[in-house]
């Protein structure tokens, strides 16, 4: 017996050595890694040409730390744009401007964002020029470009400036032949986040919001390329009717300045810009390791809410974005509040919309915000439709890109009836009922006359809450609200048009809003505090749980959220309601190009 427990208690010694040393040389390899890849200082030559390549999906908030720089998207948001350009533009050493332009895959508010940026470091007499090197060239990838002097074309390339077009995929079809039956509730008419999972083709409402949308867009390009390009309007609208134009041809036509290539580009920049060779560093680089000090002044905090929004508390892994989590982004809000050195707030929104309680938790932050005497300003990027307008709602003043989507002041609730599905697969579900409406959140029953209208119910009070908090943040008449609501959607220059808003522009223009408001001299440089704050790489590595993305609150999302890591996407809003037709304010799913 004492030879046992000897042998027990050396095996345990055994084991806690073994499992301390691997946690030692685990530990020993991080700090390793940390040290060979922490971006050691760089010293930035005079006669220095920043580039930026600009393309994929671009993110809001800024990319951070030793993650990003493993994982490579240090460098790809919107803010980490803007920031360089904006110290660019005061820095000696940086004479010149260098854009890789590739397909993007972002929204048009960004595109707008981007060029807005880059008209306003052309005021500090830099040259800034443009390379579209992709096989095809389409108008977000040109509208960027316009933002520089000088615009050229890779050999081979072609340039489909054909006009946009909007694809909205419907899966009625689909349920029907899987024997699913879906039960859709809208508020109102407009509303039609649920119509790709109940009909086969757009209704008139869609057709009719979507049409305007889409003249907007198209508008305002046609605008920028008329200035840029000193075309007349309804020149450009007539190439555009050409659709595909060859290298040779964007060149004779006027929509590019040279054809040529990369070193021929490079040689053409060092010639601009007068600089006896050619170097440069890459705009992530600069912000990393070679940003220039400046004093600044008083503080603005930036919240980013970036994703659909979820009434659950997230947590997500370290190399994941793209949720908004209503009680985490209203904690941010609350802890900007707190901080003495914060003298406003500036709610960057690019979300969608998702669930009304999380949309409402996030208002209720910006009102707690209010009273506390800080301002907050809410800034659109792409979207900030539905509970992405919610949430913009209680700021003391919105701005918006024109073609920013918004409004869709509206709820919807979906039910899918999955029964059929399982006769069609063989399989049985046998259940115990003890109340008359116990089934009604079931997914193998449909809503009988009674549990729609008690729904319904839900559903009208849930939009009437939306509508009376559009109608005093806004200081509109419920009746006006009415006649902007009904679930439509607006571009960001309708929305300016019906006071949804307050004015155009980006990040510049909620920046000055905010230190307006928080009596700043316009001229004093701020420093900016962003928000939710990132976690140390460490304290993200030994999180719990983080072998998933974890739904405190469990619901429909969390599931899909599985189902995307296994690469299974499921259509919109199927999202939102695999387990109950709770009411969502959510934007439809529409591919805009």
């Amino acid at each position: 017996m004492a030879n046992e427990t000897r042998r027990v208690s050396r095996l345990a010694w055994f084991i806690i050595g073994a499992v301390s040393t691997l946690v030692f040389l685990f530990l020993a390899f991080v700090l390793l890694l940390s040290v060979i890849l922490a971006p050691p200082q760089v010293k930035v030559e005079p006669g220095t040409v920043m580039s930026m390549s600009i393309d994929g999906m671009l993110e809001e908030r800024p990319a951070m730390g030793l993650l990003q720089q493993l994982t490579g998207t240090a460098g790809k948001s919107l803010w980490d744009i803007r920031r360089a350009l904006d110290r660019a533009k005061g820095d000696d050493k940086i004479v010149a401007v260098r854009l890789d332009v590739g397909m993007l895959e972002s929204g048009w508010g960004t595109v707008a964002e981007i060029q807005s940026y880059l008209n306003a470091f052309r005021s500090c007499r830099k040259p800034v020029y443009a390379y579209l090197g992709s096989e095809f060239i389409g108008e977000k990838e040109y509208a960027v470009a316009l933002g520089a002097d000088k615009i050229w074309l890779a050999p081979g390339a072609g340039m489909m400036i054909d006009g946009l077009r909007a694809d909205v995929t419907f899966w009625r079809g689909t349920l029907d032949k899987l024997k699913i039956v879906p039960d859709l509730l809208s508020f109102k008419e407009y509303k039609s986040a649920g119509e790709s999972l109940v009909r086969k083709d757009m209704s008139e409402y869609l057709r009719e919001s979507l049409t305007a949308l889409l003249s907007d867009m198209q508008d305002w390009f046609v605008q920028s390329v008329a200035s840029r390009r000193s075309m007349d309007t309804q020149k450009v609208r007539a190439e555009m009717n050409v659709g595909l134009l060859t290298t040779s041809g964007a060149k004779d036509r006027g929509w590019v300045d040279a054809i040529g290539y990369q070193d021929e580009f490079e040689k053409e920049i060092q010639s601009a810009a007068q600089i006896s060779e050619y170097k440069d560093i890459s705009h992530a680089d600069y912000l990393m390791r070679a940003l220039p000090k400046v004093p600044s002044g008083s503080t603005l905090a930036v919240v980013f809410a970036e994703g659909p929004i979820l009434s659950a508390d997230v947590d997500q892994l370290p190399f994941e974005r793209g949720i908004v989590s209503g009680p985490r982004t209203a904690q941010a809000i609350d802890a900007a509040v707190k901080d003495t050195r914060v003298k406003a707030i500036v709610l960057r929104i690019n979300s969608p919309g998702g669930s009304a309680i999380g949309s409402d938790q996030i208002w209720r932050a910006t009102q707690r915000a209010r009273q506390a005497g800080k301002p907050v300003v809410a800034t659109m990027s792409d979207v900030a439709g539905s509970g992405g307008y919610w949430i913009a709602s209680g700021a003391n003043r919105i701005v918006a890109e024109p073609s920013t989507i918004t409004g869709s002041i509206g709820v919807v609730a979906l039910k899918l009836n999955i029964r059929g599905f399982y006769d069609l697969i063989g399989a049985t579900v046998d259940s115990i009922t003890l109340a008359k409406n116990a089934g009604m959140m079931s997914p193998f029953e449909s809503l009988s006359e009674e549990q729609r209208a008690l729904l319904s119910a839900w559903m009208e009070d849930v939009y009437e809450q939306f509508k009376q908090k559009v109608a005093t943040g806004r200081g509109l008449t419920p009746d006006v609200v009415e006649a902007v609501a009904k679930g439509r959607i607006w571009s960001g220059k309708q929305a300016l048009e019906r006071k949804l808003i307050d004015g155009l522009g980006g990040f510049d223009e909620a920046i000055r809003e905010a230190k307006r408001l928080a009596n700043i001299p316009e001229s004093e440089q701020v420093s900016f505090e962003i928000y939710p704050k990132p976690e140390k790489w460490f304290e993200r590595l030994f999180a719990r749980d983080t072998s998933m993305a974890m739904v405190r609150n469990p619901s429909a999302a969390g599931l899909v959220r599985e189902f995307a890591r296994a690469g299974v996407h499921l259509p919109e809003p199927l999202h939102w309601n695999l387990a109950n037709p709770q009411p969502i304010a959510l934007v439809p799913n529409i591919t805009i190009r």
